[in-house]
């Protein structure tokens, strides 16, 4: 089962983690919004594969073999991963 790591939960709470249709929606409620920090986890356990990231302004991902890094800046919101294809 796919899983969110490395969150720091004194920064932000995840308040959404599911699977939609074959797409993971996460939903970010930062402590302490500040839009010129950035926060850091890991999603692993899932597929590697092309993915497509949507929400946050300026979230970027970047995939392994084993788990994928996403980097986005400390703001409230949602991201959606819907997988791709090559």
């Amino acid at each position: 089962c796919p899983q969110v790591v490395g969150l720091d939960v004194s920064e932000v709470v995840l308040t959404r983690a599911e699977w939609q249709h074959g797409a993971l929606l996460l939903t970010l409620d930062p402590l302490r919004p500040d839009p010129s920090a950035w926060v850091e986890f890991r999603i692993v356990g899932a597929e590697p594969r092309l993915w497509w990231l949507a929400g946050i302004d300026g979230a970027t991902m970047d995939v392994h073999a084993d788990y994928v890094v996403v980097r986005t800046p400390r703001v409230a919101g949602d991201l959606e991963f819907t997988p791709g294809s090559y």
